[in-house]
């Protein structure tokens, strides 16, 4: 997601069992990665990749969050991991469920390149035409040649000119 941040802000994890969401790095609980809201204690851990389920223990029909680190926490670090810790306690985790991705600027949460069309638009990176390009009344493969066209990719004489190849000698 390092390479297209609008497109990792659009994505958020709903945790199930844990074992494929990392518990620093994938956007599953807050508006960010754990790692960028407790900065310190991130440093601190013995394992940055660490999944959900790796800090996530079931004792009688309750969660109890055990992440590891490598060193005691100095006083101004404990701020950081009583904060983590009471927001953890209200975490609600379907533990027999999958983890899952949820798309959300899409009600039903799939991804659509309309939907990253649209966000891409809105947040004005981008002057692609997505209004005029992807209109659901005309056929894919039309709205698929208008949008290589607009990109100015479509294997017309002039662009296999441009790249030195020749089709129609």
């Amino acid at each position: 997601m390092r390479n297209f941040p609008v497109f990792g802000e659009g994505i958020s994890v709903i945790v199930g069992k844990g074992d494929r969401t990392k518990f620093w790095k994938d956007n599953w609980y807050l508006e960010s990665p754990l790692a960028g809201s407790f900065p310190q204690l991130f440093r601190c851990v013995v394992n940055q990749e660490a999944t959900v389920a790796g800090y996530l223990s079931l004792i009688e029909n309750s969660v109890t969050w055990s992440p590891l680190l490598r060193r005691n926490l100095f006083d101004w670090e404990l701020e950081e991991f009583l904060e983590l810790m009471s927001l953890m306690l209200n975490q609600k985790i379907d533990v027999l469920g999958e983890d899952r991705w949820f798309w959300k600027w899409k009600p039903d949460g799939a991804f659509s390149v309309k939907s990253m069309a649209d966000k891409l638009c809105s947040v004005g990176l981008s002057e692609f035409p997505a209004g005029q390009i992807w209109n659901p009344l005309s056929p894919s493969k039309s709205n698929f040649l208008v949008w290589t066209m607009a990109l100015d990719k479509c294997l017309s004489r002039s662009n296999l000119l441009r790249r030195d190849l020749d089709a129609f000698s």
